[in-house]
C-alpha cells in the first residue's frame, strides 16, 4: 500500500513538473493574449491526461484497502487499458487468485486438523504419539485418565522412562522398530501409572511417515485390560467352581456312608447300660462330631448345588458359645487364648441354618487360631451393626496379619498358605458362600505383624406380627 502511494505521488509530481515546464516555455515564447489562452488550454489537457493515467493506480489502492479492511480476497481490479498499469493490475489479480486458493486449502487443513483433534480427544482409548527421538508429542484425555498424569506434564517427556517398566523397555523398543505404517503391531504388556502402579494393557503401535517418507514417530493406542483380565479370571473361576461342584457332590455321597456307619455304631454302644462314664462321654463326643461332619458334608452338597435350605430363627449368644466350645480344643493345642467379648443382651435374632452359620464362623475362628502364635489371643464379638438392621460378628486375632498379595486371593477356592496336607483352601470360599446366601457379606481388615479382623454382617430376622381378633 505504501509503495502504491509513493508510486502514485511520484507520477503526480512528474506530470505537474512537466506541465509547469511546458506552460512556462510556451508563455515565454508566446506574446499575444490568444496564444497564452491556447497555452492554458494545453496545460489543462496535460493535467487531465495525467489524472486519467493515475486512475488505475487509485483503483488498485482502493481495492487493497477494501481487502485489508474486510479480508475478502474475491475482489478484483477491472482492466480497461493495455498499458503497463493494466499489466500491474492483472498481476495483482493473479496474486489474489492464488492467495484465495491457498486460503481455501488452509481452511480445509484447519478443519481436518480440528476433526482429528476431536477424534483424538474423545477416543475412549488412550492415544499417545511418540516422536522419533522418544519424546511424547500427543497425550489425549483418555491417556490422562488411564495413567493419571496431566497432558502438560507429559508433553515432551521421555515415553520409555515415564511409562514403560524397566523390564519391558527392551521389548517395547523392539516393537517400535518392528511396527510399520501399514502393519501395526499389537501386544499385551504392563505399563506404569501414577496411582495404580503397573497395570495390564493392550498396545497397538503404528509408524507415522511424513510427505518425504521419513519416519516421524509412532502412535500408541492403549486399551485398559484390567476389567478384561478380571472377567477372564472370573470365567476361569466359574469353570473351576463347576468342577468343584461336581467333585463335592461325589465326595459328599461317598462320605455319607462311612459317617452313617460310625454314627450308628456310636449310638448303638450308647444304648448299652454297661458303659462306664468315661466311655459314655467318649461315645457322646464321637456321636456329636460325626453328626457335625455329616452336617458339613450336607453343607458342601448344598454349596455345590446352590440350594436354598430351610431356615430357622437363631440366637446369637448360644451360636457363639457353641463355636467357642468346638474350637477350644484347637486353641488349647496351639496355646492361644480364645474367648467371647461381652455382647449386648438385646441383640436381634438371625434367620438361617444353624449348622451352616456354625461352620462359617468356625472356619474364621480356626483360621485365626492357626495364624496366632502361642500366647496370642483370638476373640469373638457380636454387636448391632451401626446404620444397618443386622448383627456384626467380628473375629479378631493377634497373629502375623495377611500380606496384600495373599489378601486378594483368600476367598479363591483351593488357595491356601498352609503346608500340603494341612488345608484344602475351601474354608473361606465356603464361608463367603454361606454368608452371602444368608443375605450378608464378609470383610477382612489386616495389618502385617498386628493381626487380622474378619467381620461377618448378617441381616436380622424379620419380625412377624400376630394380629389378635376381637
Amino acid at each position: 500500500m505504501n509503495v502504491l502511494r509513493r508510486f502514485q505521488g511520484k507520477h503526480v509530481l512528474v506530470f505537474i513538473l512537466i506541465d509547469v515546464v511546458l506552460v512556462g516555455c510556451l508563455m515565454a515564447t508566446v506574446s499575444s493574449s490568444g496564444g497564452r489562452v491556447l497555452v492554458l488550454l494545453l496545460a489543462l489537457l496535460l493535467i487531465w491526461r495525467a489524472r486519467l493515467m493515475l486512475r488505475p493506480l487509485q483503483r488498485l489502492q482502493a481495492t487493497m484497502r477494501r481487502i485489508i479492511d474486510s479480508g475478502d480476497l474475491s475482489q478484483r481490479i477491472p482492466g480497461q487499458s493495455r498499458d503497463e498499469l493494466d499489466a500491474i493490475a492483472g498481476t495483482f489479480n493473479l496474486m489474489l487468485e492464488q492467495l484465495e486458493e491457498h486460503t481455501v486449502e488452509l481452511e480445509r487443513s484447519r478443519d481436518h486438523l480440528s476433526l482429528l483433534a476431536q477424534i483424538t480427544s474423545t477416543s475412549p482409548n488412550a492415544i499417545i504419539m511418540v516422536g522419533g527421538e522418544g519424546w511424547i508429542h500427543v497425550w489425549n484425555s483418555a491417556a490422562e485418565k488411564l495413567f493419571g498424569w496431566p497432558r502438560l506434564e507429559m508433553l515432551g517427556a521421555p515415553f520409555l522412562e515415564r511409562v514403560v517398566p524397566e523390564e519391558e523397555r527392551e521389548l517395547f523398543s523392539a516393537l517400535l522398530a518392528r511396527a510399520s505404517d501399514n502393519e501395526p503391531v499389537e501386544v499385551e504388556l504392563s505399563l506404569v501409572t501414577a496411582k495404580a502402579g503397573t497395570i495390564p494393557v493392550q498396545v497397538t503401535l503404528s509408524r507415522i511417515l511424513d510427505a518425504m517418507g521419513q519416519v516421524q514417530g509412532h502412535v500408541c493406542i492403549v486399551r485398559d485390560l484390567r476389567e478384561y483380565t478380571r472377567l477372564r479370571e472370573s470365567l476361569v473361576q466359574s469353570e473351576k467352581m463347576a468342577a468343584v461342584g461336581t467333585l463335592v457332590a461325589g465326595l459328599s455321597h461317598e462320605l455319607n456312608n462311612p459317617l452313617g456307619i460310625i454314627l450308628g455304631f456310636a449310638q448303638g454302644l450308647l444304648r448299652k447300660p454297661s458303659q462306664d462314664e468315661a466311655s459314655r462321654m467318649a461315645l457322646l463326643s464321637i456321636e456329636k462330631q460325626t453328626q457335625r461332619c455329616a452336617q458339613l458334608v450336607r453343607t458342601l452338597l448344598d454349596y455345590s448345588r446352590r440350594s436354598s435350605p430351610a431356615r430357622e430363627r437363631i440366637e446369637v449368644g448360644p451360636l457363639l458359645e457353641r463355636v467357642c466350645e468346638l474350637a477350644m480344643g484347637q486353641a488349647r493345642h496351639g496355646e492361644v487364648s480364645l474367648g467371647i467379648v461381652s455382647s449386648p443382651a438385646s441383640l436381634p435374632e438371625l434367620e438361617g441354618r444353624v449348622a451352616e452359620l456354625e461352620s462359617a464362623l468356625l472356619n474364621v475362628v480356626g483360621n485365626g487360631l492357626d495364624a496366632t502364635p502361642p500366647g496370642g489371643r483370638v476373640s469373638i464379638e457380636a454387636r448391632v451393626s451401626p446404620g444397618r438392621d443386622g448383627v456384626e460378628l467380628a473375629v479378631r486375632d493377634t497373629g502375623r496379619g495377611i500380606a496384600p498379595d495373599v489378601l486378594q486371593r483368600i476367598f479363591d477356592p483351593f488357595f491356601t498358605t498352609k503346608p500340603v496336607g494341612q488345608g484344602t483352601g475351601l474354608g473361606l470360599s465356603i464361608t463367603r458362600s454361606i454368608i452371602e446366601s444368608h443375605g450378608g457379606h464378609i470383610d477382612v481388615e489386616t495389618v502385617l505383624g498386628a493381626g487380622t479382623t474378619v467381620r461377618l454382617w448378617l441381616p436380622a430376622a424379620l419380625v412377624h406380627h400376630t394380629e389378635v381378633s376381637a
